[in-house]
């Protein structure tokens, strides 16, 4: 499978990334090329660790001497591995088919994103959040239940297209305010 290349949902996540990540701890899902989770130790942090379901993808990530697991979303992760930051440009196009794991992100496009910040709630440290791409083509059922389940979502930057607006939002749990 070819991996996901750097394009402006990859972009605008980079951008939305604080300026210093020194001594934080950063989980990127669905690395793809490793663009973002090189930016994140380029930007200081004290360990980053990248997951992607495609092999593909964790090579070439691992060429940038990133450290790599292969795993679906966080399901592998020890239920005590908690992070400061947790990233993921998910898919996030409506499909009812699996046509790729690349781009679609379920029926309604948003169920993986969904899916993703509930596995991770319990792998955020306390004053940590979760940053995540979405797109207004599918993004408003997926705030909605993230507000459902208790959690805080606001949006940290948004880059419009003719044919979207693409977002990325801070995701923390309700008494997680103090973020660096």
């Amino acid at each position: 499978m070819p991996i996901y290349p750097p394009s402006d949902d990859t972009f605008l996540l980079i951008d939305s990334l604080p300026r210093s990540l020194h001594n934080k701890s950063v989980l990127e899902v669905g690395t793809g090329s490793g663009t973002v989770a090189k930016t994140a130790l380029k930007k200081g942090a004290s360990s980053v660790l990248a997951t992607d379901a495609s092999l593909d993808a964790a090579n070439a990530a691992k060429k940038l001497g990133l450290e790599v697991i292969v795993g679906d979303l966080v399901t592998f992760l020890n239920k005590n591995a908690k992070f400061d930051l947790i990233l993921f440009n998910p898919p996030y196009l409506a499909s009812d088919r699996a046509d790729s794991i690349r781009w679609t992100g379920g029926k309604g496009g948003w169920e993986i994103s969904y899916k993703f910040v509930l596995q991770c709630k319990s792998h955020v440290k306390k004053g940590g959040r979760i940053i995540l791409v979405a797109s207004s083509l599918t993004n408003k059922a997926l705030v909605k239940n993230i507000k459902r389940s208790g959690l805080s979502i606001s949006t940290i930057k948004k880059k419009s297209f003719f044919f979207e607006t693409l977002y990325t939002y801070s995701i923390r749990l309700a008494s997680n305010r103090n973020f660096f």
